[in-house]
């Protein structure tokens, strides 16, 4: 699957942004665990994903580079991602997932960069025009970087002892039924969350 700048700049600087339900999260205050993951270039099936295994905290695909492009939606980097939609094997997964790294603006209208995930539906679109895209803003998961949509074990629900962290999905039903339906899904981590810095939910000062 080929993304292109265009597809990332009319996805994620829309501003119909939709938040269709809550999630729930308890998740460490600070950094992420330390896991495996899937290496880049070998995508394991999708069956074989563990779904346990989440972002290593040093997953060096969530830094940015020393300039990133200032218009808001461009892309940075993308990555398959089999294990967010672990449990499913390839015949049977609604999309395939892909993580993103891309630029958005800070609060003070700098660029910033950001991560997220695209869920690219396996059911063609049938209906005029090309693939729509609906872009999820995700409820509050916690202020930790283990806590970043992108980096949990999978969509439906993740845990790590270790890290005390539990995350559950509440939101994954809609993001299956779009996917279902031939949309397009593009789910943000949030500035912060998930890439270096602090995530600015309730952190503005």
């Amino acid at each position: 699957m080929t993304f292109t700048h265009r597809l990332f700049t009319a996805g994620l600087s829309t501003l119909s942004v939709l938040a269709l339900s809550t999630t729930f999260a308890t998740a460490t205050a600070v950094g992420s665990p330390t896991t495996t993951d899937t290496a880049p270039g070998v995508p394991p099936s999708l069956a074989a994903a563990d779904p346990t295994i989440g972002a290593p905290a040093d997953d060096p695909f969530y830094t940015p580079p020393a300039s990133i492009p200032a218009a808001p939606g461009s892309l940075i980097r993308d990555q398959f991602a089999p294990h967010l939609l672990a449990g499913f094997d390839q015949d049977d997964a609604p999309a395939r997932a892909d993580k993103i790294l891309y630029t958005t603006t800070a609060q003070d209208g700098s660029p910033v960069a950001t991560s997220g995930f695209v869920m690219e539906p396996a059911r063609p679109w049938t209906g005029e025009g090309p693939t729509p895209t609906i872009v999820f803003a995700p409820g509050t998961r916690g202020a930790g970087d283990y806590c970043a949509p992108s980096r949990a074990g999978n969509l439906f629900a993740s845990t790590d002892m270790a890290a005390g962290s539990i995350n559950v999905n509440y939101e994954y039903p809609f993001y299956a039924m779009a996917s279902a339906a031939g949309y397009r899904v593009i789910v943000t981590d949030y500035i912060g969350l998930g890439t270096p810095g602090q995530h600015t939910y309730v952190n503005h000062t």
